[in-house]
């Protein structure tokens, strides 16, 4: 998950789609080390990997204290080190756990959550901003009670098929003007690419959104770091990349 914090979480411009649990997994691989690691303290001085710009690394230290970090920026490179011996685990949330078994069959998930963290939608510091954070959290309350948040949850988290799921793109207007969305492209269920376009939980979201209230849309593609420096700069109006929210900074 994506951290967002600073200055946009405290004027409360995120809101809250999904509650996700951040997890744990290692290799079993190695039949040894597989029974060796039963619980979160059993990683005490451990070599953990975390993707880098995510709040992943404070559950980390704040469950396992004694854990090395290593940050990593490709998750798919984090997965490679683990599966190479480099790592003795690393972190992901719980939507991301079939995709990563698919590559690596010999993943083995710690029972024992490492948080739970809620997930949301970014509104960027752009002269719209009031505007679309009207409309964005009326359109998820409304999301919530007719299903549409449960429908999308269970077609692009409980039985994504990646390479076959498709985002419907049919009758995005432009009339009230274009939007443009910030997102990480290789967060799979989130935002990912699929040949060529993007798909992913997030990308049918906001294409309900603009359709619904009448926006064209730019996708433009960040890493994580740089979807916080697009949001907090007015580079774009809308951030979705599976973010995860700080509770505290909400308060």
């Amino acid at each position: 998950c994506f951290n967002k914090g600073g200055e946009l979480m405290k004027k409360k411009n995120i809101m809250v789609l999904l509650v996700l649990s951040c997890l744990l997994l290692t290799s079993c691989a190695n039949t040894q080390k597989a029974q060796e690691y039963k619980s979160l303290q059993d990683f005490q001085n451990k070599k953990i990997g975390v993707q880098s710009g995510t709040l992943y690394e404070d559950h980390v230290y704040k469950k396992i204290s004694d854990a090395e970090v290593e940050l990593f920026t490709d998750p798919n490179a984090m997965l490679l080190s683990l599966s190479l011996g480099k790592l003795d685990a690393y972190v992901t949330d719980e939507s991301a756990i079939g995709f990563e078994r698919k590559q690596y069959p010999e993943l083995k998930l710690i029972d024992e959550p490492l948080a739970v963290v809620p997930v949301g939608i970014g509104i960027g510091e752009t002269p719209r901003k009031e505007l679309l954070t009207k409309q964005m959290n009326d359109f998820i309350a409304n999301a919530e009670k007719n299903g549409t948040l449960s429908e999308l949850k269970t077609y692009w988290i409980e039985n994504c098929d990646e390479d076959n799921n498709v985002t419907d793109r049919s009758n995005i207007t432009g009339e009230n003007g274009q939007i443009i969305v910030a997102m990480e492209g290789a967060y799979v269920p989130f935002s990912y690419i699929n040949g060529q376009v993007s798909e992913g939980y997030d990308v049918d979201f906001i294409y309900r959104f603009c359709r619904e209230y009448g926006y064209d849309l730019l996708v433009n593609d960040y890493s994580f770091d740089g979807l916080t420096t697009a949001l907090s700069a007015g580079k774009c109006d809308i951030g979705a990349a599976g973010i995860c929210i700080n509770r505290e900074t909400m308060a």
